[in-house]
């Protein structure tokens, strides 16, 4: 999505629980991937929508059977905003694949605070444990926040089950190595977030926020980094 355009596929939250799309142009678009901590200032009144993740587990590493890492944790909020407000943030990185037969390590928080002084928090999702299933990173909302909790990762993978927009499927099996958990999304408020499974067994990693797969020989996959994504209307 460019700045400029019209929103589209992104539905609001009324105060009355209704969804309605604020009306408005985008003008500003902030993407960050990766461990990283800022400061966003708005330039304009109108509407921020704003959805972040936290880093996924990295996968554990063993002769038989490794583990994928959890899914990180994601929050989402919708708020009016203007000009001059800041809101600061720090984004969790990925948790790294273990290479010399231990657990993965996991992904880092995701933390927003935002002009109200309310705070979010994605949790990062725990890494692979040998033998095990690990659950996805979970969340900590206030004030009109959302949040959705990463998929579980592990072994067997098939423990690991894709929900609406709660994290993705675990990574697919490849022969007795456990998947990572999915990363969660926000398809039902934007179409282009849908949530995603994570990296399957054998050294693989998934997107953005998703647990990385088990392995051995070699190293356990890397998570997918955190990541922030703020889309600022005019209105």
């Amino acid at each position: 999505m460019a700045a400029g355009h019209g929103l589209r596929g992104l539905v609001g939250q009324g105060m009355n629980g209704r969804r309605a799309a604020p009306r408005g142009e985008v003008y500003r678009i902030v993407d960050v991937t990766g461990a990283a901590s800022g400061t966003i200032t708005v330039a304009e009144a109108g509407w921020m929508h704003l959805m972040a993740w936290a880093g996924g587990g990295g996968g554990s590493n063993d002769g038989s059977t490794p583990g994928g890492g959890g899914g990180g944790g994601a929050i989402r909020r919708q708020m009016r905003v203007g000009p001059g407000q800041i809101i600061s943030y720090t984004v969790g990185g990925a948790g790294l694949g273990n290479s010399s037969g231990g657990p993965g390590g996991a992904g880092g928080d995701t933390t927003v605070v935002f002009p109200d002084t309310l705070v979010g928090v994605a949790f990062g999702g725990p890494g692979g444990i040998n033998s095990a299933t690990v659950p996805g990173g979970g969340f900590r909302v206030t004030g009109g926040m959302t949040g959705a909790a990463g998929g579980a990762g592990g072994f067997p993978p098939t423990a690991a089950t894709a929900g609406a927009d709660g994290g993705g499927a675990g990574g697919v099996n490849a022969g007795a190595y456990g998947g990572g958990g999915g990363q969660p999304g926000f398809s039902a408020y934007f179409s282009g977030l849908a949530y995603s499974s994570g990296g399957p067994g054998g050294s693989t990693f998934g997107g953005t926020a998703a647990g990385g797969g088990g392995n051995n020989p070699g190293q356990g996959a890397n998570g997918g980094a955190g990541r922030l994504l703020a889309i600022f209307v005019r209105s």
